[in-house]
């Protein structure tokens, strides 16, 4: 019909599905591209936004260019002022504009992200793309299948329901005593029915294939009768199907009787079966126990399908019926319509089945570990809603007494007219506009369990999540950063609208896997918040070696203009760069190694529109506030520790004894940096917690600081690096003396961390340098 979706028709065959049985003629009319499957791919190919690392280093680069400048230009006046000569100006200058750049920065960042990917390749999951790890660090949903990810995927059949006598449905779990060739017994009518499908294949032994619900009634078949009862069952012909899909949540196949005539039987969610059952049978499968169906009977499947529902099983709903149609009938002319008026009409209810689908060991403890970070889970399923809130209460989605709550369950009825005409949400201010948005906004914030969706739900819901969620109590909506999972081919464009897209290795399609950002090879739910903590400790790492290197630059750039009042250079260009590149770099990129803070998990996932890495806090912490005690502690050194220093203040021009006094001080002013940057480096390993606590665990910047003292041995004493360097040797006194800086910079830091501990609350700000120093 026209206007009609082609994905809607019954006559079409989509490119990539595979035939199992039967055969038919077709016309191609779309290849490539411009199929559905094509399409889907293509939409996934485009070109991704930026992702929230990306983002962050942009807005740093932008910003320490804007400071390079500034110092590059005022050091060039500022030397000019004081009389150098051209090439020292120059070089000055320069010197000055690269200092202020944080040379290990890209390094950092790189074997961050590698040491997190390593990490989480030990745990089976596959980082596709580097900077998802970042991403992951500042998700603030996760959204997540159910079967096979939160729960094991290997279902069981655990109860059979029907009505065993009138006016009441009996639960049977001893499927061992049914018998494949009994036609009376409700059991093994039921149990017949169900392992009759094409859709599960015994492979032998234990083996099988097909979804897990099939599986499951195939296995309680086989337990049962053995594989050749079972096998027997599926061997009998099939004159007509309707397979299971997401739209009808049923399977309908019809087989020739052994006694004449035609048997069908109907397998699904509940209420979609029901709806074709005029009768019931009730005490027996023979004809003579067929009872029409009551609205009392109707009242007691429904409290029967609600009571397994409530102990998390997954239930559906079987029925039967004997048809009389002609031997020669075409069946393969039947479609999908005529079948629904013709076939399922007037069925007779036969029971109801419960599987149980556990869930994954650690599961709980995973969820629970998010909601600590402050990352709401979200699980979508296709399953009932009541089935859907067990599980999501046995693993801590949802906490008890809150599914009562209104928005907390979404389901496929109330979604039906919840969706955009367009692509995507649109702010226009139409009715529809207003409608739509008047229900997202508070879907975002209260649903957790979204029941009986369908793949196509997946990208509407992380729209709205991205659109209207991440809320702050100043009433700003900056959207949700979302994790999503999915594994089918129609998952693909759900899993590129995430912002980190998380596909099933083991469930998985090709399609899913090339959209997906990171894959979980063992489909473990669990891998994800292992991954959250990488993309925290990555992004953390990453502000404490900025935060580190930058310390540095006060104290490198103000000698150049103390030259203005007539103070000898205190730090030449060559001892900048001995600082910036011959330690600092090396130093920078062991950050990358840095062990996690205890309370890193505590925290508030760190929105990347709000909480910039670098930001005012790093910036007041490096510049105005270590940065500060560092000049402070070189100024005192480079006046008090060279005798005759303060005297040589005004001077135009020196003798060599001057000259000499102002090379000591200068080395003085070099090694008191080189000792404040080894005190930085020990202090910004963390945020809030005691280094008597902490400790050094990183053995690389270890290593570092040790190499760090080092060098600056050589530089002041090597006879060939004094001429580079313009430095010279020191006394005993004058060596020990500077290490006063590290112990004054920690004995501040450790009073600031405690503040700063006993002002956090339960759930600290996700933000360590700066809500520690504006706390402190």
């Amino acid at each position: 019909e026209e206007g009609w979706p082609p994905s809607h028709s019954r006559n079409l065959a989509f490119y990539g599905t595979t035939v199992v049985k039967g055969n038919a003629t077709a016309v191609v009319f779309f290849i490539g591209d411009s199929t559905f499957l094509g399409k889907i791919a293509s939409s996934i190919q485009s070109a991704r936004s930026k992702s929230t690392l990306e983002i962050q280093i942009e807005h740093f680069v932008h910003l320490i260019a804007v400071v390079a400048i500034i110092v590059g230009v005022a050091s060039l006046i500022a030397t000019s002022v004081s009389g150098h000569d051209l090439g020292e100006i120059i070089s000055t200058s320069v010197g000055a504009l690269f200092a202020q750049v944080p040379e290990g920065l890209i390094p950092t960042v790189t074997i961050s992200l590698m040491i997190a990917s390593q990490k989480m390749s030990d745990r089976n999951v596959l980082v596709r793309k580097l900077d998802a790890v970042e991403t992951l660090g500042c998700v603030s949903v996760v959204c997540s299948d159910k079967t096979g990810t939160l729960t094991k995927g290997d279902m069981t059949l655990r109860e059979m329901v029907y009505f065993a006598k009138p006016g009441s449905m009996s639960t049977d779990t001893d499927f061992a005593k049914t018998n494949p060739k009994d036609d009376v017994g409700l059991g093994s009518k039921m149990l017949r029915a169900a392992v009759r499908n094409n859709a599960t294949v015994v492979q032998g032994p234990g083996n099988y294939t097909g979804s897990p619900t099939e599986v499951a009634l195939m296995k309680a078949g086989v337990e049962a009768w053995g594989e050749a009862g079972a096998k027997e069952v599926m061997g009998t012909d099939t004159l007509y199907e309707i397979p299971f899909d997401s739209a009808n949540k049923y399977m309908f196949v019809a087989e020739p009787a052994p006694d004449g005539g035609q048997i069908f039987s109907l397998k699904g969610a509940p209420e979609r079966v029901l709806k074709f059952c005029k009768y019931v049978y009730v005490g027996t499968g023979a004809k003579a126990s067929v009872q029409p169906m009551t609205p009392e009977m109707l009242d007691a499947i429904s409290a029967g399908a609600k009571g397994l529902m409530k102990t998390a099983r997954r239930v559906l709903g079987i029925a039967e019926k004997r048809a009389n149609f002609p031997a020669d009938y075409d069946w393969d002319k039947a479609t999908g319509d005529h079948a629904k008026a013709n076939f399922l009409p007037d069925m007779v209810f036969i029971g109801l089945f419960g599987i149980q689908d556990p869930p994954k060991a650690g599961v709980k403890e995973a969820v629970e570990d998010c909601h600590d970070a402050g990352v709401n889970v979200i699980m979508i399923t296709g399953d009932h809603p009541d089935t859907g809130t067990a599980i999501a209460k046995e693993i801590s989605i949802i906490a008890e007494g809150d599914d009562k709550l209104p928005f907390t369950i979404i389901t496929d009825k109330e979604l039906a007219d919840k969706v955009p005409s367009g692509d995507t949400f649109v702010d226009d201010g139409s009715e529809e506009a207003l409608r739509l948005e008047a229900f997202w906004t508070q879907v975002v914030v209260h649903a957790r369990v979204f029941a009986r969706v369908t793949p196509i739900h997946k990208q509407l819901i992380v729209q709205a999540l991205q659109k209207w969620g991440g809320k702050r109590p100043d009433g700003k909506v900056y959207g949700d950063i979302v994790a999503m999972t999915g594994d089918g081919v129609n998952d693909a464009p759900a899993l590129k609208q995430a912002n980190v897209g998380v596909a099933m290795g083991i469930r998985g399609t090709e399609v899913a896997k090339d959209a997906a950002d990171i894959i979980l090879l063992d489909d473990e739910f669990s891998s994800i918040v292992l991954g959250i903590e990488q993309g925290r400790l990555s992004s953390e790492n990453l502000q404490k070696s900025i935060a580190y290197t930058l310390c540095s630059k006060v104290p490198q750039c103000i000698p150049n203009f103390m030259e203005l009042v007539g103070v000898p250079l205190a730090l030449n260009i060559t001892q900048v760069l001995a600082i910036d590149i011959g330690t600092d770099i090396w130093t920078a990129i062991a950050y990358a190694w840095q062990p996690k803070e205890s309370a890193l998990m505590a925290r508030l996932p760190r929105h990347p529109l709000v909480e910039k890495i670098v930001n005012s806090g790093v910036l007041i912490y490096a510049y105005g506030y270590m940065g500060m005690m560092q000049m402070a502690c070189c100024w005192l050194a480079f006046f008090f520790l060279a005798p005759g220093m303060i005297a040589n203040v005004g001077k135009g021009s020196y003798t060599p004894e001057e000259a000499l006094i102002n090379t000591t001080a200068s080395t003085l002013y070099y090694y008191t940096l080189v000792v404040g940057q080894i005190a930085a480096a020990m202090a910004t390993t963390t945020n809030a917690e005691s280094l008597l606590k902490y400790m050094a665990p990183n053995m690389k910047l270890n290593i570092c600081i040790v190499f760090e003292i080092a060098f600056a041995a050589a530089v002041i004493y090597v006879p060939s690096f004094q001429g580079v360097f313009k430095t010279t040797g020191l006394t005993t006194t004058q060596m020990l003396a500077p290490w006063g800086t590290f112990i004054i910079i920690l004995i501040c830091e450790e009073v600031r961390k405690s503040a700063v501990r006993s002002k956090q609350a339960p759930v600290a700000a996700p933000d360590g340098l700066k809500a520690g120093l504006l706390a402190s």
